[in-house]
């Protein structure tokens, strides 16, 4: 198949898929979500994205009917009915099904959707530009949600610009950007902003301060500004669709090109665990 969705167990085409107008997800954004990449067929830290999946459904009390397990092989099960072994996977769970209803009941079984379309990760050697906003985002950003408006709004405008992403800018300092994390080198430093409930714990993020950890390069976690940022010897943007890329200009100000080869180091290191956790093993 091109493409294939799926829901509650049934799969097809995406253009024929539907879902009941009374799941939550519709009227309220009622629901969570993770989306990762193939190469070779194989999901990148598919373990990872399950782990965090499940930890926004309890944190919003959505009642999962599966296990961890279960979803792996499903989505493991769906991966290879794709032709492209090259994919995007995206999963959902909405808290149920339900007549329109501000008050939810608590005994609502969640609904399980995946769509899965052939997309490659961003090229390592991709520079990014990134335009500046405003961030005006709900307060769970720290959970994969799709209420993601603000985001959606922002991101098109950027890319009416010419822009491939934006950076949020919350009572003067940076959160995150629309979908993806970013961090800086500064001085042989990592820095990344705390996690919060405006940033999400990205596992392209996780994995940057773990490979720092195993090189030896010093990071800090800590609050910054967009000033610091156009400062920097060179900006990185993180996501499970863009690894670990290089920012070259944000708004009108060309940035970075310092550190070329402390951030090359880094770059390779993470790029070497994607090739590595997406080869088949002979």
């Amino acid at each position: 198949m091109k493409n294939l969705g799926y829901y509650n167990g049934r799969y097809g085409l995406l253009e024929f898929m539907s879902i009941p107008m009374l799941d939550r997800s519709i009227a309220f954004g009622d629901a969570v979500y993770e989306s990762v990449y193939t190469r070779n067929y194989i999901p990148y830290s598919l373990d990872e994205h399950i782990d965090r999946f499940f930890a926004s459904a309890a944190y919003f009390g959505i009642n999962l009917s599966f296990t961890k397990n279960k979803l792996k092989d499903i989505i493991l099960e769906l991966v290879h009915k794709v032709d492209s072994p090259e994919q995007m996977v995206y999963w959902q769970a909405s808290r149920g099904t339900q007549i329109r209803s501000h008050v939810y009941d608590k005994d609502l079984i969640a609904n399980l959707l995946i769509m899965l379309t052939p997309k490659s990760i961003y090229p390592m050697d991709k520079q990014l530009k990134l335009m500046s906003s405003v961030d005006t985002r709900h307060y769970y950003c720290n959970i994969k949600t799709p209420n993601i408006l603000a985001n959606t709004l922002a991101r098109t405008k950027a890319a009416d610009d010419d822009f491939d992403e934006v950076v949020f800018v919350r009572n003067n300092y940076v959160t995150e950007c629309a979908h993806s994390n970013i961090s800086y080198l500064k001085d042989g430093v990592f820095i990344t902003s705390p996690l919060d409930c405006n940033v999400l714990n990205g596992i392209a993020r996780k994995h940057l301060l773990e490979k720092c950890s195993q090189i030896g390069i010093p990071f800090e976690e800590r609050h910054f500004t967009l000033q610091e940022l156009k400062v920097a010897d060179t900006v990185i943007n993180s996501s499970a669709g863009s690894l670990c890329n290089e920012v070259i200009q944000i708004d009108n100000d060309a940035i970075g090109g310092k550190g070329e080869e402390l951030f090359k180091t880094l770059q390779q290191a993470i790029f070497d665990d994607y090739i590595k956790g997406t080869t088949i093993d002979e």
